[in-house]
């Protein structure tokens, strides 16, 4: 520590300025050298003239953290004569013209602003000058020592001996150049901020050791180019880019006190990837739906009627138990396992006998509460159709088809879900008495929303294609007992278009593709009403083996499917189905259960 010594030597003249106070009219004063001693940073010298009273401060410099002596390292020295005052105990400190001792930096009363100066002693601590009132007057103040009653060999200052005036020009070339860095604090570093979102910084941390007013300087020092809503302040705003991914942003902050400016402060923000994030949760639901559109795909059986001309009747099986039907009622209905299931082709209303006629419209609908993984959802998948028989052994058609997936309850986002449609042709062929043959294919879009975070939502665009063909035999145990083992093979690719997301970065295209192997043998009994109609409960069992080249959200490649209903079949061409199904059987990741309707009419 760098020390300077101020000496104050007190001339003759300074009695007559003593003598006017009333209790020390006779006291003579000498001081032939009182030493106090700053911590300084720069050596000068400097000659201070009172009103009273000329003196010599020697290396008054500059102080630290203010000009100010608050701790011990910041000695004032002193060397007294005894005859000062013609006193033994003296107090000395600095004031303002009242007398008052001044405050600290951080507005608190120094404990170490007066203290005691004893004869012969040389060392004791002074008050300060704070540099946040330069300019207010001060004083160098001596008060005299008394004796402390009722505390034998104890003082406490008294009456003033003296104020010496500090000038302004002295405080001012001392106080001013012991200025002391600012100490910049940019925060701490924040991680996993959400792309599009605004982000603070916070720089009301950082201090300056002589309290003064602090001006901030934000710079960008890596990363994706970002825009401060104001690099002046002390908490500026930007936007979270997109596409960042694992390239964080650095920023410092310098703070500035008016005269020195700080050590740069660095903090940093690392943001989520959208661009991964918005693909892998794209990919897997595009992936999910594909699983759902393939293990859903228009009952067979009602060509396979067609094809052999099988009267239709009305009526209803709830838990297995038979209803009978109204007379000619266009409808069959059945519940299984808390599903409902209904078909009908709408031919019924006219009679009993083989359905002769050669068009044949028709409508199906899916209604499934799936879960893939930790994602749950509906989905509603509708078919409908009308096809026309070239010949008694084949018919050909064109159907549409109209699906809505959501999959809002996920951990990550608010916002999955979208809805598509598909159109195509279809033929069904009985290759001998006991055996047919159905091929489809179907070709359209989908549009879909996405909310990759829980806050902005995008929308992306797919297109689609779908091709199946099924080899279906239909054998008679036992009257009235059919059996029908079916192997089917299907195959989807959907393609997402790229697209731009609200954080402004480019969702890259992407396609996925899935097929699936089954095989399901079916058993239905089938009886007659007495008014010609048709009732036909039946059950299924199907086992199927996904393959593809990208399954992440099938745990296996494997998987059962179970179904019950009852189909309502008329001579008149009307004709029924209602079914429960629940599928997922032995995979742990997904599930899929719901009813299914369908209803066709045969002219």
């Amino acid at each position: 520590m760098t020390v300077a010594v101020m000496t104050v030597a007190v001339a003759t003249s300074l009695m007559e300025w003593i003598e006017m106070r009333q209790n020390f009219k006779n006291a003579t004063l000498m001081m032939a050298g009182l030493g106090l001693i700053f911590p300084v940073a720069n050596a000068r010298a400097v000659t201070v003239d009172s009103t009273s009273t000329p003196f010599t401060v020697n290396d008054p410099g500059s102080f630290s953290p203010v000009c100010e002596v608050s701790s011990v390292d910041q000695i004032i020295r002193g060397t007294v004569d005894d005859q000062l005052f013609q006193r033994d105990i003296y107090y000395i400190g600095v004031t303002d013209a009242t007398g008052t001792i001044g405050l600290n930096n951080l507005g608190l009363p120094n404990p170490q602003q007066i203290r005691s100066l004893q004869v012969g002693v040389t060392t004791v601590a002074l008050g300060f000058i704070d540099r946040a009132d330069l300019n207010s007057p001060k004083f160098m103040t001596i008060w005299e020592g008394i004796p402390d009653v009722g505390n034998s060999g104890s003082f406490r200052p008294g009456a003033v001996l003296a104020q010496i005036p500090i000038p302004a020009s002295v405080i001012l070339a001392n106080c001013a150049g012991s200025n002391q860095t600012p100490s910049a604090n940019a925060g701490a570093d924040i991680g996993n901020v959400v792309p599009g979102s605004l982000v603070t910084l916070d720089g009301t941390a950082s201090t300056d050791p002589d309290n003064d007013a602090l001006t901030y300087s934000w710079v960008q020092t890596s990363g994706p180019a970002v825009t401060l809503d104001d690099a002046t302040s002390p908490t500026p705003s930007f936007t979270a880019p997109g596409g960042a991914g694992s390239t964080p942003i650095t920023f410092q902050l310098v703070v500035n006190d008016g005269t020195v400016s700080s050590v740069a402060d660095s903090i940093t923000i690392s943001f989520l990837d959208n661009i991964a994030t918005a693909q892998a949760q794209a990919g897997e639901f595009m992936v999910a739906r594909n699983a759902l559109l393939l293990a859903h795909q228009p009952d067979l059986q009602r060509r396979i009627d067609r094809l052999n001309g099988t009267a239709r009747g009305g009526s209803a099986n709830v838990a297995g138990v038979s209803l009978p039907p109204a007379t000619r009622l266009p409808l069959a209905v059945s519940a299984f396992n808390g599903n409902i299931a209904a078909n009908t082709s709408l031919a019924a209303a006219r009679g009993t006998g083989t359905v002769s006629g050669r068009w044949d419209i028709w409508a199906e609908a899916y209604l499934v509460d799936h879960r893939f993984g930790t994602r749950n959802g509906d989905a509603a998948i509708i078919y409908g159709g009308v096809d026309y028989a070239i010949s008694p052994g084949l018919l050909v058609g064109v159907l549409g088809q109209y699906d809505h997936v959501e999959a809002d309850s996920m951990v990550t986002t608010g916002v999955l879900d979208g809805e598509g449609w598909m159109v195509g042709p279809y033929a069904t062929a009985r290759l001998a008495p006991n055996l047919y043959a159905d091929v489809r294919a179907a070709w359209g879009k989908s549009d879909n929303r996405i909310s990759p975070f829980g806050s902005y939502v995008d929308t992306f665009d797919t297109e689609r294609v779908l091709l199946g063909a099924t080899l279906t035999g239909e054998f008679e145990p036992a009257p009235n007992f059919t059996i029908r083992p079916e192997i089917a093979l299907h195959w989807i690719k959907d393609r997402q278009q790229s697209y731009v997301d609200t954080p402004g970065s480019m969702i890259p295209a992407q396609s996925f593709e899935l097929g699936q192997l089954s095989f399901a043998p079916r058993a239905m009994y089938s009886f007659e009403t007495a008014n010609g109609s048709r009732i036909r409960p039946f059950v299924e069992a199907r086992g199927a083996y996904d393959f593809g080249d990208r399954l992440g959200v099938l745990a296996k490649r494997t998987h059962a499917r179970v179904e019950g209903g009852v189909d309502l079949l008329t001579s008149a061409g009307l004709r029924l189905s209602a079914s429960g199904f629940l599928d997922g059987i032995g995979d742990s990741t997904w599930r899929a259960s719901g009813v299914r309707a369908n209803v066709a009419y045969t002219f």
